[in-house]
């Protein structure tokens, strides 16, 4: 298996790459003489640098669409991560609406 492991706080995030696309992902690390893990953090980085035009636009479609602050959406994104959920899960307590009830519990059982 071809994996990337990526570690974020406390949990580990990975990521199954194709043959093909590890060999090219080993080469261009060996070229840039950089470790794997490393290299994967400077590449998510770079990319996600790259493409702040497009994340803004997308936050402000759902802050518009979810009839809430962009800021406030940025922070329950957060928070729901903080707490364990996937991005999968995270955009179904925005569409089922129970996002800030969830949140509640959540801070009040930790609290």
């Amino acid at each position: 298996m071809n994996e990337i492991v990526m570690k974020q706080s406390t949990r580990i995030q990975s990521g199954e790459l194709g043959p093909y696309h590890h060999a090219k992902f080993l080469h261009w690390a060996f070229v840039q003489r950089q470790n794997k893990s490393g290299f994967a953090r400077n590449v998510l980085v770079a990319r996600t640098d790259a493409n702040q035009d497009e994340i803004q636009q997308g936050l402000d479609f759902y802050a518009e669409h979810l009839e809430i602050d962009k800021s406030e959406l940025k922070k329950a994104i957060e928070d729901m991560d903080r707490y364990g959920l996937q991005v999968s899960q995270i955009h179904q307590k925005f569409v089922d609406g129970t996002w800030k009830e969830w949140l509640k519990e959540k801070s009040a059982a930790k609290g």
